[in-house]
């Protein structure tokens, strides 16, 4: 019975790492930079989003990645042929790494193919209402009508309870009956 108070009471906690979309770039900017864009998704507030870019001769470089809209980030690289690089995030919760790619399979970009145009795909987006979480019905309170029938029924059986009782412990009484003679009668 504890035990349930306390998870009835207790908060929904966020189990769940980010969940993250990209798509690797196949045009660069005017300028000749790559533009990395995630979108990054998470019912808690997100912490050390990082991106890891390195060519063929150099090593790993970390990157942090600005936030340019609510659950978007973006980095600005020069758009060389043979980039490698793999993006993480983490929830406030210390869910994660959220990875797309890897050091051991990172994204590898080629030449670009044109010109980027100026529209990113967070413009025009409003602000998206907050994912919804199912909390476990063990953590949701019951209806009124739920609680209101619990009392009524453990009300009707402590009266019956204690009726039963009442008249159990009542001693009953025993009759003798003693023959008399036959030839007396009233």
């Amino acid at each position: 019975m504890v035990l349930a108070l306390i998870l009835w009471a207790a908060p929904a906690a966020d189990l769940n790492p980010p969940r993250v979309v990209h798509e690797p770039p196949t045009m660069a900017d005017a300028q000749g930079n790559w533009r990395l864009w995630f979108e990054v998704r998470d019912e808690s507030p997100l912490f050390g989003a990082a991106l890891y870019v390195r060519t063929e001769t150099e090593e790993w470089k970390t990157i942090e990645p600005d936030e340019v809209a609510k659950g978007w980030f973006e980095a600005v690289v020069p758009a060389r042929a043979g980039l490698r690089y793999f993006f993480e995030v983490f929830d406030e919760h210390g869910n994660g790494p959220t990875r797309v790619g890897s050091a051991e399979v990172p994204f590898v970009l080629n030449e670009p193919t044109g010109v980027l145009p100026a529209l990113r795909p967070w413009d025009g987006l409003t602000q998206a209402p907050p994912p919804t979480v199912a909390t476990p019905w063990w953590q949701r309170r019951p209806p009124r009508r739920w609680l209101t029938a619990a009392v009524g029924t453990l009300a009707v059986t402590g009266v019956a309870w204690g009726s039963y009782a009442l008249f159990r412990a009542r001693p009953v009484s025993s009759v003798t009956l003693v023959p008399v003679s036959a030839s007396a009668s009233p």
